[in-house]
């Protein structure tokens, strides 16, 4: 076992002794390696070919940074960038329209509504007056801030486009982030045809750019399936015995 994993197994039977060892045999079940792929480098996909996400289904989150969290499987919480991992982990999935953070941006941009009448505010506001926060919020000024910077961010992709997260100036998140500039962008999952999945980054912008049509987003590739996996080797060795969808955004640094 590679000294990273063994590592994480040790900290997380630790801190978790049920949970976290149940998250990595489930992985290592499922484990095939690691995709030769440059786990950092991003790929421009359509977000309008994002139906789902590989989750098991939504639940309302009591804190944090979103109101409804997609309920991911253990092991594809425990997966690291770039792992590729067999099994039906790809066909487990449930719609990215059904969460409250789309269906509230869709509302409020396409339908002219208003933040007070979407799911997204009132359930923050439930949460703040419980002495929780909302996005980094604690009192109903500083969530104000908060859509404030999601209707900047609307305004900026309206008339500049979809920019990597690096390149998008004066358009700030008030909340903080753990994450490098060059490396917060929307994260996806591939499954074993090529279809790609959202899987827990960048809901905002993804729900903004489908809403504003935008045909070409910037996204950094968190688990490939095996079988896909294999497909890029196959053209990678020139080696394709079968029709190729070498027009997949993943595969263009192949051709």
């Amino acid at each position: 076992m590679d000294t990273k994993y063994k590592y994480r197994l040790v900290r997380d039977i630790l801190k978790y002794p049920i949970k976290k060892p149940l998250r990595y045999y489930g992985w290592k079940k499922r484990f095939a390696g690691k995709t030769d792929a440059d786990v950092n480098k991003i790929i421009w996909i359509d977000p309008n070919e994002i139906k789902y996400a590989t989750a098991t289904g939504i639940y309302m989150r009591k804190f944090g940074r979103n109101i409804d969290e997609f309920s991911r499987p253990g092991y594809l919480i425990y997966a690291d960038k770039g792992d590729v991992l067999k099994g039906d982990w790809d066909k487990i999935t449930t719609p990215f329209d059904r969460i409250a953070e789309y269906k509230a941006i869709d509302h409020v941009f396409k339908k002219g509504g208003q933040w007070k009448d979407t799911k997204m505010y009132y359930s923050s506001m439930n949460r703040i007056k419980n002495g929780k926060d909302a996005y980094g919020a604690t009192s109903e000024k500083e969530l104000e801030s908060r859509f404030e910077y999601i209707e900047r961010l609307y305004q900026d992709m309206k008339a500049e486009g979809y920019k990597q997260n690096r390149y998008r100036k004066g358009v700030e998140d008030p909340t903080t982030s753990d994450v490098s500039e060059d490396l917060d962008e929307v994260t996806i999952n591939i499954g074993r045809d090529g279809e790609i999945f959202y899987y827990n980054k960048g809901r905002h912008r993804l729900s903004i750019a489908k809403v504003l049509n935008i045909d070409n987003i910037p996204a950094i590739v968190k688990i490939r399936h095996e079988k896909w996996q294999h497909h890029r080797s196959d053209i990678k060795m020139d080696n394709c015995k079968h029709s190729s969808p070498r027009g997949h955004p993943d595969l263009k640094e192949l051709q």
